[in-house]
């Protein structure tokens, strides 16, 4: 049994632990929050929830019968997220309200030391060490606060969307929305039937599609409890069209410009009037940056106290916000829906790995791992929902299942006492193949946060789910360099100090049980 310590307690941290507990091992979940949850905790916004139908973003053992709608509001999902850590005893295994700031390898223990604070004076409160370390924080945990100018001088309330003051009463103020990403669009609806007025400022407009949204009744959670094939193939079936979506917008140009067409045409028959569907018509193709789904958002636009702003922000006043053609808007409340820093991945804490290599050096051009999963140089270290694992369409949650089974069976192939480093020649064929797929995908045909300022796309995968999980469901030792335990190595291959004395004579891992050759 190996000692686990898995950082976060979002979705992935949850699959993560399912899983590790499930092969046996000794886990420990960090979490800085006061609950499980992750952004689903965080994200408690006005009408905030899922854009994937419920039955397919939910873990595939551990179906729920009892979602009100197809697409769950934000409230369900933190209940279900809550409900699954009871069920498979996470709470006894997670401990709250601390931060992680350094985790580091012991290249002679074979072992992980992770430091820890409170989060609030950054005193050190505790160093914990286990044999494997799984970063499970996810790529949208960082809220971005556009820094505008003039903005720290504003006297009213302002906060990002995944910070939401609950304490401020919208009723009958003058609110500013700034973005129009899938927060924003979420948000917009809801606050407009109570504010005074809400200015929306559009940097760039969204492709936006129906969103096939209902109530379930109570006849739909009897069956599903007596029937559970049901859930399953309505899994199925959300699966496919995600599937059929992905494969469309990369592979099939003629039906993407279809589905681009029929995006359109939604659109424009919600805009009602021509001079609104000019301003919310997307400039880019569809795919390139995320697409939306939403049958409220547009309809929102057209009430007589929404006003959609194009014209760039030039500064902020203390109780306005001026835009760059000198029109000034009175505003109480500024709600940031600027979205989050996708792809920094982990740059809140520093990660030393073999010889003490920075993870931050290491991804200097930009965050990459095999599978999305091992990077070189940091033995014994799984990544959950790392680089080039988000999905353009689909479940992140199948793809965290894919990421939690190929780290069990890994922790399964490792030797006792022994480190297993993925080889840089491995990782590198990878990626450089998938970079070749990205840069002639769809998310390289315009800016977005899918793509870093070099160019690099490290957030999406560009497959479907059903290719990603045929790649990661068998680890293969053969693709990992084994660090014999201590107490197994030969003197020619012992360490000396900090450093390896002879990693060339370090042997592969060969076969199912990870035997040395």
């Amino acid at each position: 049994m190996a000692s686990v310590i898995v950082i976060g307690a979002g979705f992935s941290g949850m699959a993560a632990a399912i899983e590790l507990l499930r092969g046996g091992h000794d886990v420990t979940v960090l979490e800085r929050g006061p609950d499980v949850g992750g952004v689903w905790r965080e994200n408690a916004y006005p009408g905030a929830a899922c854009d994937v139908p419920s039955a397919y973003y939910s873990l595939s053992y551990s179906p729920n019968p009892r979602w009100s709608r197809r697409y769950a509001p934000q409230a369900e999902i933190l209940g279900y997220l809550r409900d699954n850590a009871d069920k498979y005893g996470l709470y006894e295994r997670i401990r709250f309200g601390v931060t992680v700031r350094e985790a580091r390898f012991d290249d002679d223990a074979h072992r992980w030391t992770v430091r820890l604070d409170d989060g609030e004076d950054q005193d050190v409160v505790a160093e914990l060490d286990a044999d494997f370390l799984v970063p499970a924080v996810g790529q949208l945990s960082t809220p971005i606060l556009a820094d505008l100018p003039g903005h720290n001088g504003f006297t009213g309330a302002a906060f990002h969307s995944a910070q939401w003051d609950e304490s401020i009463d919208l009723a009958g103020k003058k609110i500013a929305v700034i973005g129009t990403g899938a927060s924003s669009i979420q948000i917009v609806p809801e606050i407009a039937q109570v504010a005074r007025s809400v200015t929306v400022y559009q940097r760039s407009a969204p492709h936006i599609l129906p969103r096939p949204d209902s109530r379930l009744t109570r006849a739909h959670a009897i069956l599903a409890r007596r029937a559970p094939v049901t859930l399953r193939a309505q899994r199925l079936l959300w699966q496919g069209v995600t599937e059929g979506f992905t494969a469309a917008l990369h592979y099939a140009p003629p039906v993407a410009r279809a589905l681009e067409l029929a995006c359109l045409a939604f659109m424009r028959a919600q805009a009602g009037d021509a001079e609104l569907y000019r301003t919310i018509r997307p400039e880019h193709p569809l795919g390139c940056k995320r697409v939306l789904f939403s049958n409220r958002y547009i309809p929102a636009l057209r009430r007589p106290n929404v006003e959609l702003v194009t014209d760039r922000i030039a500064r902020v006043g203390a109780t306005s916000i001026t835009t760059a053609d000198e029109v000034q808007r009175e505003t109480d409340v500024i709600v940031y829906g600027t979205g989050f820093a996708a792809g920094t991945f982990l740059d809140h804490v520093s990660i030393r790995g073999r010889d003490g290599a920075e993870l931050s050096a290491a991804w200097a051009d930009g965050p990459r791992a095999h599978l999305g999963i091992a990077v070189p140089g940091f033995p014994n270290m799984f990544l959950m929902y790392g680089p080039n694992t988000n999905l353009g369409s689909g479940s992140i949650v199948a793809m965290l299942e894919c990421q939690a089974r190929y780290i069990r069976q890994a922790l399964a192939a490792i030797p006792d006492g022994a480190a297993a480093e993925v080889l840089p020649e491995v990782e590198a064929a990878y990626d450089d193949a998938l970079q070749a797929r990205l840069a002639d995908g769809v998310w390289s045909r315009c800016d977005s946060w899918y793509v870093t300022e070099s160019g690099r796309v490290v957030s999406n995968w560009p497959g479907t789910v059903r290719e990603y999980r045929h790649r990661t469901d068998r680890f293969d030792p053969a693709e990992y360099t084994l660090h014999p335990a201590p107490w197994d190595a030969p003197d020619d291959v012992r360490r000396d100090g900090a450093s390896l004395t002879a990693r060339s004579a370090i042997p592969k891992m060969d076969g199912v049980n990870g035997v040395p050759r």
